[in-house]
């Protein structure tokens, strides 16, 4: 299933997923106004949660994230990741 999926986080910046999944995420895409020292983190870890489970809890998701984002010395800057992980549970929620 092909999905697009937007929302703002409590800091009021937007997130934009456009994700492919049945019940593994099979491709994912990541954008918005939020920020991510270096820019080039974010293909790692879409590529790092690409394979993931549908049924990982939102801890599960973060923890990817956290670990991709401290192999590569990154960081988000207006998004956690625990909001990137709470965002791509709601959009594959309902299927599930």
């Amino acid at each position: 299933m092909l999905k697009e999926f937007s929302k703002k986080v409590p800091q009021g910046k937007l997130v934009r997923l456009k994700i492919d999944f049945d019940s593994k995420i099979n491709f994912i895409q990541i954008n918005g106004d939020f920020f991510l020292h270096p820019e080039e983190a974010i293909e790692k870890i879409e590529n790092s949660l690409i394979g993931k489970n549908i049924s990982n809890s939102v801890e599960q998701f973060e923890q990817n994230i956290s670990n991709s984002l401290k192999k590569q010395n990154a960081q988000f800057v207006g998004l956690t990741s625990n909001d990137l992980a709470q965002i791509i549970k709601e959009a594959i929620s309902d299927v599930q």
